[in-house]
């Protein structure tokens, strides 16, 4: 039986906003995409019940649509279900953050390699160039901005691989653990720290060095891993 969680949160923005505001009419995919935004950016929050009339008012939709959304995102793993609770949006245990940020680094430490025995690269380079610029801009960037752009990067040091299964895994595990990346970036020290991390494992792979790079990816990872273990405990406790 999984632990239970006790969450911290804020007021439920998501639950009080007005129904169907900015999203037109929904159907089908768009329901279950307009719910998974919502998720990944926060707007309702681990640990926060969506119920299926909720949903279907909030969306302005009829609550067939929404239901099966609610349970297409169940079947994924972004929602759970109790009886007579309905859902509610799942909680990562601090458990949870440690395996997925190991088989992060499993994996990006393997596209680094690669991506430097391949060296150099176009796309790096146009990489290189947008991170630098970024320092520049920072006081304008969002959270969801430098979360872009950090998805952005690893995905383009995976793209130049070649390998479309290693670039797809790679997305999948972003998306899993966005929610609780996005929380890195809630502080500004973070985003000058990874800007910094990025240069340097890019200017690595362009050097073509396997090892070095391998090893600042991890590094970089392992980092970015204890800053979101303890801000995760803001968002997830358990009992």
């Amino acid at each position: 039986m999984p632990p239970r969680v006790r969450v911290k949160r804020t007021a439920a923005v998501w639950r009080n906003a007005a129904p169907g505001v900015g999203r037109g009419v929904l159907r089908g995919d768009s329901v279950y995409q307009s719910l998974k935004d919502d998720i990944l950016n926060l707007r309702v929050r681990p640990g926060e019940r969506i119920g299926e009339l909720q949903a279907a008012q909030r969306l302005g939709v009829s609550r067939t649509p929404a239901r099966e959304a609610l349970r297409r995102l169940e079947h994924e793993g972004w929602l759970v279900s109790a009886p007579h609770q309905g859902f509610s949006v799942r909680v990562y245990s601090l458990r949870e953050v440690n395996h997925v940020y190991e088989l992060r680094i499993a994996i990006e430490r393997h596209t680094a390699r690669l991506a430097a025995e391949r060296a150099p690269h176009a796309s790096l380079a146009r990489l290189t160039t947008t991170w630098r610029a970024l320092d520049g801009r920072r006081d304008r960037m969002t959270l969801l901005d430098w979360l872009d752009a950090d998805e952005a990067l690893h995905t383009g040091i995976a793209d130049v691989t070649g390998n479309a299964e290693l670039t797809g895994l790679l997305q999948r595990i972003n998306e899993r653990i966005r929610i609780i990346r996005r929380i890195d970036y809630s502080r500004p020290e973070r985003a000058v720290a990874t800007r910094q991390d990025h240069l340097e494992i890019l200017a690595l792979i362009q050097a073509g060095n396997p090892q070095a790079a391998a090893d600042r990816m991890e590094r970089h990872i392992l980092d970015a891993k204890e800053s979101v273990k303890v801000l995760a405990q803001i968002y997830f406790i358990q009992e």
